[in-house]
Parts: C-alpha cells; sequence; structure tokens
C-alpha cells in the first residue's frame, strides 16, 4: 500500500513538474515576440483593367540611337607592289621593309645562278634570312648615307661564321645595342637569331651574300645593260 502511495505522488509530481515548463515556456514565447518588430507588408501594384494595359502600351518609346561605325584609313598599309625600287646603288634608301625579301629574290639574285646553283635549298633560305636581317636592319636603324650596298658589304665583312648561339659577334653586338630597351624586338633581329640557329654551313652561305655583293657591285652601264636585259626578257615573255 505505500508503494502504490509513492508510484502516485511520483506521477503527481511529474505532471505539476510539466505544467510548470509548459505554462513558462509559452509565457517567454509571448515576451520575445513583444521585443521583435513586425513586418512591413509589401504592397503590390495591380491593373485594374485591360484600359490601364493599353495606357502602358502607348506610351512613347525613346528612340534608339543610330549606331556609329568609326572608319580607319587603311590605304597606307596596303603593298604596293610598283613601289618597289629596281636594283640600283640607291635602292636600299626607297626599299620599305615588306618588299625586302621580293627584292632580294626578284633583283639581288637576278643573273646570280652560277653562285646560287652550289646552295642546297636550305642554304637558299639560310641566305635569304641573312640578307632581309641585314637590310631591314639598315633601311630602319641607318642614316641615310648609310644605306647603300657598301655598307652592307662592310656588315657581312664584320660578320663571324664561327660564333656560338651564346656568343655574338660585332654586328650582332651592334644589332643588339640597337634593340636593347624595345619592349617588342623586331623581325630583323628574329630573322637574324633564325639564319644563326639553322643555318647547316654558315661559312658558305656568308662567302656566298659577299660573292653576290662582288657581282652587284659593277660599273654603273653594265648594271644599266642587265636591267635593260632583264626588261626586254619580260616584256617579251609576256607577249608570248
Amino acid at each position: 500500500m505505500t508503494t502504490l502511495f509513492i508510484v502516485i505522488g511520483c506521477i503527481a509530481g511529474f505532471n505539476a513538474l510539466y505544467l510548470f515548463f509548459y505554462v513558462m515556456d509559452d509565457v517567454i514565447s509571448k515576451i520575445c515576440k513583444i521585443g521583435k518588430p513586425k513586418k512591413q507588408a509589401t504592397d503590390f501594384t495591380f491593373l485594374d483593367d485591360l484600359d490601364d494595359l493599353d495606357d502602358l502600351e502607348d506610351e512613347p518609346k525613346k528612340p534608339e540611337k543610330p549606331e556609329t561605325l568609326e572608319i580607319y584609313d587603311v590605304s597606307s598599309l596596303t603593298e604596293d607592289d610598283d613601289s618597289m625600287p629596281e636594283l640600283s646603288p640607291d635602292a636600299l634608301k626607297s626599299l620599305r621593309s615588306y618588299d625586302v625579301r621580293r627584292f632580294i629574290k626578284e633583283e639581288m639574285y637576278w643573273l646570280k645562278d652560277y653562285i646560287l646553283d652550289e646552295l642546297s635549298r636550305f642554304e637558299m633560305e639560310s641566305l635569304t634570312l641573312l640578307f632581309s636581317s641585314y637590310i631591314k636592319y639598315l633601311i630602319r636603324t641607318g642614316q641615310e648615307e648609310d644605306k647603300t650596298f657598301s655598307t652592307l658589304r662592310e656588315m657581312l665583312d664584320s660578320s663571324d661564321p664561327y660564333t656560338t648561339m651564346e656568343e655574338a659577334d660585332t654586328v650582332e653586338e651592334m644589332i643588339r645595342s640597337t634593340i636593347r630597351h624595345m619592349p617588342i624586338k623586331p623581325d630583323y633581329y628574329g630573322e637574324y637569331l633564325m639564319y644563326k640557329a639553322t643555318c647547316e654551313n654558315r661559312p658558305k652561305v656568308l662567302e656566298s651574300a659577299k660573292r653576290i655583293l662582288v657581282a652587284i657591285d659593277v660599273n654603273f652601264d653594265v648594271f644599266g645593260m642587265h636591267k635593260k636585259e632583264k626588261k626586254e626578257t619580260t616584256d617579251h615573255a609576256e607577249h608570248v
């Protein structure tokens, strides 16, 4: 009987404790809600009828600004095939960079088969790279009086065909000093490095370059006769 009273007393105690915590939780919740700000209701605008929609559609639209196109003059960038000078003592003074390789092949190599036939196809390309590099350097950085075949011959005479890629001869040192402060290195220096890295027989190619300049450096009357003969040959080929 005593045990029964103890069980009933424990149950009653647990119920009283549960009721206490339930009431306290409800009180605390209400206190917290009092301190919170109320959310503002969001205002929504609705169209009452279709007339309002028509008013919106009738609202004048802003005219679109026409797209303007910038026009650049590119005539100076167009290569003129007729502007390349013929081979003459002063040809380098009026020669432009993008005509250099064509000038070498069509003017400097003309009637030089007895020299060029001794070179392989790769040696021919190395010879063209060497000439192109030196001529572009002269016409871009040289003084007007230095843009001659005599100066080109001096550069060839100062070239050392036995330098390694790490070494530099007199001409390469001169080119390096000119381009030292250039953020973008010019193409003539790249052509020179390509010649130096890929040429299999630099002494032979350099000697061939000197022989071609010797053949060019002839009496102007003979030179003029060759040009006349070349023109007559070209005119005859066009009529055939």
